[in-house]
């Protein structure tokens, strides 16, 4: 059987907000069955996926003198 082809995760976002919305976040995620971090990944991934980026293939530009 082939193996699935999951989304692994190697780099952590971290951001800084107030307690009040750590709160906020935590009481929401919870209350739809996620984790914190599931759910704001999923806002994140929703929010790209609406604009219309998530599909492309996002490369930075090259630096001068670098071959890509």
């Amino acid at each position: 059987m082939p193996k699935k082809r999951r989304n692994i995760k190697t780099v952590t976002l971290n951001i800084r907000i107030s307690p009040h919305i750590k709160r906020l976040i935590d009481q929401v995620a919870f209350s739809e069955g996620m984790a914190t971090s599931e759910w704001v990944r999923n806002l994140i991934v929703n929010d790209l996926r609406k604009r219309g980026v998530l599909h492309r293939i996002l490369t930075p530009p090259s630096i001068e003198g670098e071959e890509a």
